[in-house]
């Protein structure tokens, strides 16, 4: 399949400092997987040098890429807006004690290292993505290396070996971090039982109230680089239930109240306070662990010039792109 994209012949740059019209047509094609595009681009041969991939390097190709030289002129990498938290269940983990022992307890290192390492994202300790404004890094539960603390865990936890049922997708990349995951919370000792679910069903078997399980990856991107747009759907109370993306289930009235009176503020005054309540909510409730910011991997044509990653987009972006 292909989408042949062409000039606006009504665009005015007066009006538009950011874009340039340089390319005479963009076409995109549908259908390549991300290892073909990646092997394609290596190779560099005839119209693949004016390519680009959107999709990314796959976990598999990655050290290939990295380790050849003449292919770093050509690497497009960045921040994608989202980021990957361990979500914990507060109605069935409702001892704030015990999260804040899970957030000790995990080894966000070997998670990374797990899902494909450096160049899929850096290890993350906040609520809010490095694309958002506002974003001010912290750590409310520091670990060496960030391997995870399982002695301090354990003083939470005192004589206590909790159960957990971790869900997780049953894809290569989702039975692959839970193996670093849930050896960490053992260590800790929280007794875990790990469950694949069909990953088509994944995000809406976990969003049930009455989902049965205790911790469950999930990726948020912000929709625009605002706090707005990553509290408030994650941590509002009034949006629990089928739909709703609030998967901890944590439902504060003070909390709610504070996420309604943010959003209401304008964007750029608004963004010390999303800080602020960033760290608030991980030191009071505890509702998840921060595992990653995600990253993007891509290759462009030996031809290709001036492509970036967005962090906001998420994708590669072709304002200033042209060929040479």
């Amino acid at each position: 399949m292909r989408l042949t994209l062409v000039r606006n012949r009504y665009w005015d740059p007066r009006t538009d400092p950011v874009r340039h019209d340089y390319p005479d047509r963009i076409v995109v094609r549908i259908g390549a997987d991300p290892r073909q595009q990646t092997d394609r681009l290596i190779a560099d041969e005839g119209a693949d040098r004016y390519a680009v991939s959107i999709d990314g390097v796959p976990p598999d190709r990655v050290d290939a890429v990295l380790a050849d030289r003449s292919l770093r002129s050509r690497e497009v990498v960045g921040f994608w807006p989202f980021v990957t938290y361990l979500m914990i269940n507060t109605r069935r983990v409702s001892d704030v004690a015990e999260r804040r022992a899970i957030n000790y307890a995990v080894d966000k290192a070997g998670y990374l290292d797990a899902i494909g390492g450096p160049t899929h994202g850096e290890v993350a300790s906040t609520l809010l993505s490095p694309t958002v404004l506002g974003f001010d890094r912290y750590d409310a539960y520091p670990t060496p290396g960030d391997a995870g603390a399982p002695a301090r865990a354990r003083r939470l936890l005192g004589d206590r070996h909790p159960r957990l049922r971790y869900a997780y997708p049953n894809t290569s990349e989702g039975r692959a971090a839970a193996k670093p995951l849930v050896a960490s919370l053992r260590r800790a000792g929280f007794r875990v039982a790990a469950t694949a679910l069909d990953p088509v069903d994944f995000y809406s078997d976990i969003a049930r109230p009455g989902n049965g399980y205790d911790l469950y990856p999930v990726s948020w991107g912000a929709d625009w680089p605002t706090g707005t747009t990553v509290l408030p759907p994650l941590f509002d109370g009034t949006a629990i239930g089928v739909g709703g993306n609030d998967w901890s289930l944590l439902s504060v009235p003070a909390l709610t109240d504070r996420l309604h009176a943010l959003s209401a503020e304008p964007t750029r005054t608004a963004a010390a306070g999303w800080a602020a309540l960033d760290r608030d909510i991980m030191r009071r409730y505890a509702p998840c662990v921060p595992l990653v910011y995600m990253k993007n991997l891509s290759l462009a044509g030996s031809r290709v010039h001036g492509v970036f990653q967005s962090g906001t987009a998420g994708s590669p972006l072709f304002y200033d792109s042209w060929l040479g």
